[in-house]
């Protein structure tokens, strides 16, 4: 399980994007409870060759558009993802 650390409601108030320790950044239907959209551990997968515990970990940045239809997603390495 990855520990939520910030949450904003998308612009019609149907979804909430969370984003957690671990670089993992989530899309959720708050009628439903699914979840819609992982972007889980990118930046650990892909920037880091060794991570011993949670501390080690970044916890990333996201919004959403004004529209609601795309997330930007951005990391403590520089890495964005859109």
């Amino acid at each position: 399980q990855t520990r939520i650390g910030r949450a904003r409601w998308s612009p019609d108030g149907r979804r909430l994007l969370t984003t957690g320790y671990g670089a993992s950044v989530r899309v959720w239907d708050l009628k439903t409870g699914n979840r819609l959209l992982v972007l889980d551990n990118a930046v650990k997968a892909e920037s880091h060759t060794r991570m011993d515990n949670i501390s080690d970990l970044t916890l990333p940045v996201a919004r959403w558009s004004a529209d609601g239809r795309t997330i930007l997603a951005g990391y403590s390495d520089g890495t964005i993802i859109l």
